[in-house]
């Protein structure tokens, strides 16, 4: 029984190590290739805590403006982070990809 504790706290830290490990590599990418770094920066940070949110969700949570919210959106998108899942043009739910 002890091993399989063991086994799967193993199993629980590579995967915690995994998800760091994205977060690190996402965040560079965002520091080199972003037009907005800082904003995008900070809203990537929702996504860690969260990995849904909507675009009005982000303004009033971040602290941004709506169009600032909507341009690092579309600039997660480009980076391949975040895909927008609802397909519409209002109330767009977007996805932390990885």
């Amino acid at each position: 029984m002890l091993t399989g504790a063991a086994d799967t706290a193993n199993q629980a830290f590579e995967a915690v190590t995994r998800i760091v490990g994205l977060f690190k590599e996402d965040r560079e990418k965002i520091t080199t290739e972003s037009d907005r770094a800082g904003s995008a920066l900070r809203i990537h940070d929702l996504f860690q805590q969260n990995p849904f949110h909507t675009a009005n969700q982000t303004v009033q949570t971040a602290g941004l403006s709506a169009p600032t919210v909507n341009a690092v959106l579309a600039d997660l998108e480009r980076l391949g982070m975040v895909d927008e899942v609802t397909g519409r043009k209002r109330g767009r739910v977007f996805s932390y990809r990885r």
